[in-house]
């Protein structure tokens, strides 16, 4: 039942490590054309859902066996949460008639992952199979989104049906979404004319709302400069001329206007107020979160779908019209801003020193990618140097360790990103230290034939080194294995480079092999990123003084 349920619903994979009690169930996912991809561990299998939902914007499902297996997932759960990413987790639990009696892997699953899911069903009668999943379904969808567990207890999962049970109806309504009145759309065109230095700040929001065609037009018509969240690049072309990249830390610091579109006001984006901010800027927010709202306290709230609300302002300036000339000052001061970093980074572009600068290897990697490519960085330092360097282009085709610093799971990730998408590049830049957390998935990979390339900027330690040996961490040094090993040890494609004329030829080779692929790029171990975040670095600091380091 829970089978074709998932089928009827448009599941087309799960992601799982097979174990009982819940081998039959997928024998009966596999007998209806369900793709069952099995992981080496459940953290891993849960990230491989999660990205599979961040690239095609719908929910996704992992499937855990019992005991140990099932708690497993709850790193990854976190991280969905943290991200409100839709993802269900299926966790297989001892007998409910033999609980209480120390069966074996007896333990309270649900009461495990209340804490750290969006909600938690258990079934309680194999007839409910249907429903129960198509409420965890609508739990995870409706805002703000996040990850539900349901626990599947092995003697209700196995048991018979009572009779003749059949799927429901879709349990998702075509319903209208709120529109923003006709009072508050002019409120943030209004505010945006009155403003002489406007930006807009937008997350992933813009991706679950679909709002992607909606906010470039929008973008196109203002002439006002954008900055995505993290997760959130790509939704507009960072090609697009509003894209002014270089120049996001003075374009906070200084703007009078900013436009929020389905983000949160946290750290990523220094709370929308000063230092990182200007004091007396004037914000106006949508989302649907009421909670967030209240928390931001914008001048101009709007708790409406992202897409609906960006729709009635592009509406409203053909309308009434709009002049974005007066922004040309602001504009100007910001691409002079921008070409100072660009001009460092074509620098580095020919820059063959040995050894290899962190961001020489980004500049090549940049050359390789597709327009549509998924990337996927991982790491501590390897998080900045990805940042200032690789663009994106595509919704949902960029993802990283999150506001959680979830760090080791890109090349899950990436298994799940492949498997959703096929037809697309993807591409992890993982740090060596990252990689090696859940590294070993390259067999995933292999075994279900889902080619990608990881590029493991391996500066031989968790953390760029310290030019003052006695300020080393403990355990910080891992040395330069030859980690693409573990790529060719399952059949996939591996090579060490450490020249910098090596690179491009060894990246070409890797996409060229299609299969799943690391190039092992032996990096400068002294080169810090500039968003130099963590355990010796700004971080460090905020968690002694409770308080965030501004760029």
């Amino acid at each position: 039942m829970l089978a074709r349920t998932l089928k009827a619903r448009g599941i087309t994979t799960v992601y799982h490590i097979t174990g009982a009690p819940n081998i039959q169930l997928t024998r009966e996912c596999e007998a209806l054309g369900i793709e069952l991809v099995g992981a080496r561990h459940e953290i891993a299998a849960a990230g491989m859902a999660f990205a599979h939902a961040r690239v095609t914007g719908k929910p996704a499902v992992c499937l855990a066996p019992a005991g140990p297996g099932a708690v497993n997932m709850i790193p990854t759960a976190v991280h969905a949460v943290a991200e409100e990413t839709p993802i269900i987790l299926l966790g297989g639990s001892s007998p409910l008639a033999t609980r209480g009696t120390g069966s074996f892997q007896e333990l309270d699953q649900v009461r495990l992952f209340e804490p750290a899911v969006k909600g938690t069903l258990q079934l309680t009668s194999p007839d409910e199979a249907s429903a129960l999943f198509d409420r965890a379904l609508v739990m995870a969808t409706e805002p703000r989104q996040g990850p539900v567990y349901l626990d599947l207890p092995g003697d209700v999962l196995n048991d018979a049906l009572s009779g003749e049970v059949e799927v429901g109806p879709s349990p998702f309504k075509c319903m209208e979404l709120a529109a923003p009145s006709a009072g508050q759309v002019d409120a943030v065109l209004d505010a945006l004319a009155a403003s002489e230095r406007p930006v807009i700040v937008s997350g992933s929001g813009v991706i679950w709302s679909g709002a992607s065609e909606a906010m470039e037009e929008f973008v196109s018509l203002c002439g006002v400069p954008f900055y995505t969240t993290p997760q959130g690049r790509g939704v507009v072309t960072e090609d697009h001329d509003m894209a002014i990249l270089g120049a996001r830390t003075m374009a906070f610091r200084e703007a009078d206007f900013a436009l929020s579109l389905g983000t949160r006001s946290n750290f990523i984006i220094g709370h929308l107020t000063p230092p990182r901010w200007a004091a007396g800027l004037t914000v106006a927010m949508v989302n649907l979160d009421s909670e967030e709202l209240a928390k931001t306290a914008p001048a101009i709230p709007i708790q409406c779908d992202v897409k609906v609300t960006l729709d009635a302002l592009v509406a409203r300036i053909r309308e009434r019209g709009f002049d974005g000339s007066r922004f040309a000052p602001w504009i100007a001061h910001l691409r002079e801003k921008d070409a100072t970093a660009k001009a460092k980074m074509e620098a580095m572009a020919c820059n063959d020193a040995q050894p290899i600068h962190p961001l020489r290897l980004m500049c090549e990697i940049e050359k390789v990618l597709a327009k549509d490519a998924i990337l996927i960085e991982d790491g501590h330092d390897t998080l900045g140097f990805c940042r200032h360097s690789l663009k994106s282009h595509r919704p949902g085709h960029r993802i990283n360790p999150g506001t959680m610093g979830n760090v080791g799971l890109g090349v899950p990730f990436a298994i799940g990103a492949k498997a959703a998408k096929p037809d697309c590049q993807v591409v992890v830049v993982s740090g060596d230290s990252a990689f090696g957390w859940n590294g070993l998935e390259i067999d995933t990979a292999c075994r279900h034939n889902l080619p990608f390339v990881c590029v493991i900027v391996n500066n031989a330690g968790i953390t760029a080194r310290p030019n003052d040996p006695s300020a080393m961490m403990p355990g910080q040094d891992l040395g330069t294995p030859d980690y693409q090993m573990v790529a060719t040890a399952f059949g996939g494609y591996g090579e060490r480079v450490s020249r910098v004329d090596d690179i491009a030829p060894a990246l070409q080779r890797a996409i060229d092999s299609e299969k799943p692929a690391i190039v092992n790029v032996i990096v400068d171990p002294y080169c810090a990123s500039a968003t130099h975040l963590g355990f010796a670095g700004v971080m460090s600091a905020s968690y002694a003084t409770g308080k965030e380091t501004r760029e």
